[in-house]
């Protein structure tokens, strides 16, 4: 224990004398090789301990490797300081292009723990490099260029602090969590092409930006898309059962187009200012819960299975039409909330063949929690789109078959006896009518 408490002392002084020790250098103008003298307005050159300012004093500054480079903190500022790599490595805890202009050629690599491009500067990153922690892209006309692929579990990017662009380009990046639109997103842009992928344990979408998924994308945890004119536009489907979404806090757009979503919860309408969100014939859900409150709506389409549905706080909506060759709706394994003044609407058009059509299916014999949903005017069974004939026939519509509660009725007539059996016992028991 007594050599384990001198050794921590030790290393403790010596971080301390470290800091006691570091040097704060300015380049002179016009600049020169980083190993110098003269280059500074201090004897000698930036180490690794060392802090290096390029463009802190009048003049031009202009300042180039000749060989790898170890530093501490590295500010290129001011719109007359500039630092050319070449070919050479830059190894520091934070480099921040303020303003300033960051020059390299292949080969060149950065292992840093911070990267900051702000206030206009273009920062290129290249293959080999190494951000750890942070890197930030803030202030109109800053710009980060990616060309080559990023991967680091512990890195957050921040996007967008009054603006900010960040072009993926057909590269990968591996972080903890990306944050586009961090605050007055207003002229903030997320770029990227095909083949690029997102690997993150979270994404944030927010203050106006728009940010587009793609086959390949992983979102581990949670995806946040909040604020006014926040856009996701889902291309490719989404499969992790342990992702959150959340789509409109203060607004919200979320767009799934035709492809899949398999998360453990989706939440639209989270709080103030209503979402919107958007999916086409095709997709499908598979949620664990899936929650539209606050005035939103959602389209519910066949074959969506969901184990706990609810519509809370407000005039919240859902729909499911089935009907043509569509005759099987949503399948929910849990939960069903109907509150306040929400609706769920079953839109019922004449089959395409004589059969068991159903809009919406709960595990359990939930005949009696359905039918006061119907009486309350919570579950909404539309049947203006049948015929008269099948009109006729939708009287009597939640039927519980032993496993599942089921919306629905036997469409155009009773099948022949002889097509019975292609039933099910099952079926048999839906197609009595209930008295």
């Amino acid at each position: 224990m007594r050599k384990r408490t001198i050794l921590s002392l030790s290393l403790a002084v010596a971080c301390a004398a470290s800091q006691l020790h570091a040097v704060n250098y300015n380049a002179n103008s016009p600049g020169g090789d980083w190993d110098t003298s003269g280059t500074w307005d201090t004897a000698g050159f930036p180490a690794a301990a060392d802090n290096a300012t390029i463009g802190n004093l009048a003049g031009a500054n202009a300042v180039s490797l000749d060989g790898n480079q170890a530093d501490n903190d590295v500010l290129v500022n001011s719109g007359d300081g500039s630092l050319d790599l070449s070919t050479f490595n830059l190894t520091a805890n934070f480099l921040n292009v303020d303003n300033g202009v960051l020059m390299r050629s292949a080969g060149s690599t950065l292992t840093l723990n911070r990267l900051d491009a702000r206030n206009g500067s273009t920062v290129q990153t290249l293959a080999g490099d190494s951000i750890v922690q942070n890197l930030f892209v803030f202030d109109a006309g800053s710009t980060l260029n990616q060309n080559g692929n990023i991967s680091n579990t512990g890195l957050d990017v921040h996007v967008g602090q009054n603006g900010g662009d960040y072009n993926l380009g057909a590269f990968n990046l591996t972080a903890n969590y990306l944050h586009v639109g961090e605050n007055g997103g207003t002229g903030t842009t997320f770029n990227r092409v095909a083949g690029s992928t997102l690997t993150l344990n979270r994404l944030d979408v927010r203050n106006g930006t728009t940010v587009q998924t793609l086959a390949g994308d992983s979102i581990v945890q949670n995806l946040f898309v909040f604020d006014a004119g926040s856009t996701l536009n889902q291309n490719g489907n989404i499969n992790n059962a342990g992702l959150v979404i959340h789509v409109g806090n203060g607004g919200g757009i979320y767009n799934q187009g035709s492809n899949d979503i398999t998360a453990g919860d989706m939440y639209i309408g989270e709080s103030g200012g209503v979402a919107t969100y958007t999916r086409s014939a095709g997709s499908n859900l598979t949620l664990g819960r899936f929650d539209v409150r606050e005035g939103a709506s959602a389209q519910l389409l066949t074959g969506d299975v969901i184990n706990n549905l609810l519509l809370l706080n407000g005039a919240s909506t859902a729909s499911t039409t089935v009907g043509g060759t569509t005759i099987t709706g949503v399948t929910d394994n849990g939960g069903l909330q109907l509150n306040d003044s929400s609706v769920y609407t079953l839109n019922f058009n004449d089959p395409s063949v004589n059969s068991y059509i159903w809009a919406f299916r709960i595990l359990g014999n939930q005949t009696s929690q359905l039918d006061t949903f119907i009486t309350n005017g919570r579950l909404v069974v539309n049947e203006s789109g049948l015929s008269a004939a099948n009109q006729a026939l939708f009287s009597d519509y939640t039927t519980y078959d032993g496993i599942y509660t089921y919306v629905g009725f036997t469409a155009l007539a009773v099948p022949e006896p002889a097509s019975l059996s292609l039933l099910g016992l099952g079926a048999l028991g839906m197609l009595r009518r209930r008295r």
